[in-house]
């Protein structure tokens, strides 16, 4: 019997569907670029409690599709070419973790039965993992996880989501102009819209760099508070929600129970320059500066993807690059044959095992 391969993408990295009907096929909103060109993006948006379609959505509930291909192909077709029995689960990624593990782990348990389980999972994704093997906690079968493999994965959050509410990510400013050229508005009012529609997801609070625990909270205790307050928000994205943020923040303690370290390893990338703080609180209508260092992968840093007793494996290349990296793909497959050295045995906080130049 081959191995069970779970296979779970990042965030923004699933289709969104419309259903009309439960017989018609789904009409994809995330990702089609027509619709993208058009008003699809205000279909993403979410109402006040994270969970059904808001005001600017027109009542369209979207329900998740499958990995977008164009970034999870490639693993997902080198791991099927070993003969792994791969299922690629797509996820609502605009909803919080701790609902969305319960409905990933709703599709794994009937195609899982009593076998063991390997996931392999980037960015988001690997943050989801340890939920929804929290999940199989919550059923008695969490032993049943053999191998937890995660890329590039925001352990203790990222600077990309902060940036975000102040509009500077490329995809930020892509999709404004983008939205700007399809509706009868001004760039500045395509903005307000997008500024609405993401301030909505519980998700992108979820992955903040964290409150309470990791690098930012430990090394700048008072930007981490500063940045759970809404009011920073004030002249970035004004929808930025102070129940959302602390609603994330609970969040963010509650993984901290789902570490099954002895069964995980990190794959990381660096080599790109990576925000790891504010350099500078913003002044009136200006955004903030960062610091920045070469040692992560352009949206995460290796110490923000660290854990403690885990191996990290660490390549130079970029964070949305990194499933489609040969290296990083070589690297799962001896994971997963057992052929790779001994994992999760270091007594320091990562142990980084640098491959390739």
């Amino acid at each position: 019997m081959s191995i069970k391969v779970v296979y779970l993408p990042g965030v923004m990295g699933s289709e969104l569907m419309y259903r009309p009907s439960p017989r018609l096929p789904g009409l994809n909103v995330w990702l089609n670029p027509i619709a993208v060109v058009g008003d699809g993006l205000t279909r993403l948006d979410l109402a006040a409690d994270g969970i059904g379609p808001g005001p600017l959505a027109g009542g369209m509930q979207l329900v998740p599709g499958g990995p977008l291909y164009e970034f999870y192909g490639l693993l997902e077709a080198a791991l099927l070419a070993q003969g792994y029995n791969v299922l690629s689960v797509g996820y609502d990624w605009r909803k919080s973790m701790l609902r969305v593990a319960g409905d990933v782990w709703a599709v794994i348990k009937p195609w899982l039965g009593s076998d063991p389980l390997y996931i392999v999972a980037h960015s988001m994704g690997g943050v989801l993992a340890r939920f929804v093997w929290g999940a199989m906690e919550a059923d008695g079968q969490q032993a049943q996880l053999a191998r937890m493999i995660c890329i590039g994965t925001p352990h203790f959050g990222s600077f990309e989501t902060f940036r975000t509410w102040w509009r500077q990510p490329q995809l930020y400013a892509l999709l404004a102009n983008v939205a700007g050229l399809g509706v009868p508005w001004s760039r500045n009012a395509a903005i307000a819209f997008i500024d609405q529609v993401v301030g909505s997801w519980p998700a992108f609070y979820e992955l903040m760099p964290f409150k309470s625990v990791g690098p930012l909270a430990t090394a700048y205790p008072d930007v981490a508070r500063a940045i759970y307050t809404s009011s920073t928000y004030l002249f970035g994205n004004p929808t930025v929600d102070q129940a959302h943020l602390d609603a994330g923040a609970a969040t963010q303690q509650s993984l901290q129970a789902f570490l099954p370290f002895d069964r995980m390893v990190n794959i990381n990338g660096e080599g790109q320059l990576t925000a790891y703080t504010i350099g500078e609180f913003p002044e009136l209508f200006q955004a903030p500066t960062y610091a920045y260092t070469d040692q992560g992968d352009g949206s995460v840093t290796l110490q923000q993807a660290a854990l403690p007793g885990v191996t990290q494996y660490v390549v130079r290349q970029v964070h949305w690059l990194l499933p489609s990296d040969p290296t990083v793909q070589g690297i799962v497959k001896a994971i997963l044959s057992g052929s790779s050295p001994a994992l999760g045995q270091s007594a320091m906080p990562a142990l980084a095992v640098r491959v390739g130049t």
